[in-house]
């Protein structure tokens, strides 16, 4: 089954199964519950949970759903396993992992579903990918951690004898490395493990880049006696807000994020200084965006009636899946480019896509960045690594924009 087999309508149904066996989940209650619909409406909504990758939360409320398919219950119940016994395995090894980060003196910051998937209230009901890490030296001043170094370069040198450290870290434990990919390494071990070790949280260009541009300034110390760092509780439900839409205005996110909110709330909501978080997100310009994620994951987990607006943001989000969608991703360029004419727009947008700004260019390919006589031939490296490495996107993204009409 794909996407562009469900009508709107069975969308909408599907959509709306999925959250109540998602809520079921949530309230630990283990008494028998009766949802009646028909075995494809039931194909539907586990594609749903697939796209979304929460077939392993979404079992924990099935199994208490009379007349659902057992081959779909089945299938549930063999991905919910998966990811205890994944969730598990990354444990172990994060912990083996930070125990040699500490004997070199690296500081270390589990974020996004490494944090996250702590406040779930049974293990396997949060599917992580991967796990990230922001990572380096740090050092107090004037009261606050913040990146070791005296200016950018001399950062910048610390940061690279980090970097050094933990490749010898992750190399001895057999990972496979992509260094400098964006604003992370990534260390991938087959068969299941990947790292993203992060040494900024947003890229130069993205919305809010400047309030984390040294994401250690928001750091507090888990223990005295260890590197571990994290977000005071207010900053993490702040930041948590911000990558969110980093994603949903990119190519969209799915349903995780609402359930990761309702989660949050459900565990600090009560102990949050919610002034300091309504002015930080309204300096951020994210005020809008939060009252209505907020508004819906709420309701959503609590019972409540959708309206329109939390139905139409809902299946966005549901459509979206995990990893975005990518003509939402196309839209969304092509709709910044400033021009009634779609032949001026398509122009604007090709020269967007295909010239970074010397920021990104600096954060994705500093290479590149150190030899900017170099960057005329950045446009066509991109085309032809597109094509070989991400045809399917490469395709798609070559027939949007022929598909556009060129009129007025």
């Amino acid at each position: 089954m794909s996407g562009n087999q469900i009508s709107i309508e069975e969308y909408r149904k599907g959509s709306l199964i999925l959250i109540r066996l998602i809520q079921i989940a949530l309230s630990l209650e283990q008494k028998q519950f009766v949802i009646d619909e028909n075995e494809y409406l039931w194909d539907i909504v586990y594609y749903l949970s697939q796209y979304n990758n929460v077939e392993g939360i979404t079992y924990l409320g099935a199994k208490n759903v009379k007349n659902i398919p057992q081959r779909i219950i089945d299938k549930w119940k063999k991905k919910y396993d998966t990811t205890v016994y994944h969730q598990f395995l990354f444990e172990i090894e994060s912990q083996a992992i930070f125990q040699k980060m500490e004997e070199m003196k690296i500081a270390y910051w589990p974020i996004k579903g490494a944090r996250i998937a702590r406040y779930y209230p049974l293990p396997g009901m949060r599917f992580m990918a991967d796990n990230d890490i922001l990572y380096g030296f740090v050092e107090i001043n004037n009261g606050r951690y913040c990146q070791l170094g005296q200016d950018e370069k001399e950062k910048k040198e610390y940061m690279k004898s980090a970097q050094k450290i933990l490749v010898d870290i992750m190399a001895d434990r057999g990972y496979d490395y992509q260094l400098n990919h964006g604003n992370s390494d990534v260390f991938k071990k087959p068969p299941i493990f990947n790292f993203e070790m992060h040494y900024q949280i947003f890229i130069s260009g993205q919305k809010n880049y400047n309030y984390y541009k040294d994401p250690w300034l928001k750091a507090k110390r888990c223990f005295d006696d260890k590197n571990e760092y994290c977000f005071i509780d207010e900053d993490e439900y702040i930041y948590m807000i911000a990558h969110t839409f980093k994603h949903f205005n990119s190519s969209g996110c799915g349903i995780r994020c609402i359930i990761d909110l309702f989660v949050f709330l459900k565990n600090k909501e009560k102990c949050m200084d919610w002034n300091y978080i309504n002015h930080e997100l309204q300096m951020m310009d994210l005020d809008e965006f939060h009252r209505q994620l907020k508004k819906l994951s709420l309701s959503c987990f609590l019972f409540k009636n959708l309206d329109l607006d939390d139905e139409n943001l809902l299946l966005y989000l549901m459509k979206s899946g995990t990893f975005g969608n990518i003509i939402y991703y196309f839209e969304r360029k092509y709709d910044q480019q400033n021009s009634s004419y779609n032949f001026v727009k398509k122009i604007n947008y090709l020269k967007k896509r295909l010239f970074l700004s010397k920021e990104q260019c600096r954060d994705v390919f500093p290479f590149i960045y150190k030899h900017m006589y170099l960057m005329p031939f950045l446009a066509l490296y991109r085309i032809v690594n597109s094509i070989i490495l991400r045809p399917k996107r490469f395709f798609s993204e070559f027939r949007f924009l022929i598909k556009k009409n060129e009129k007025k």
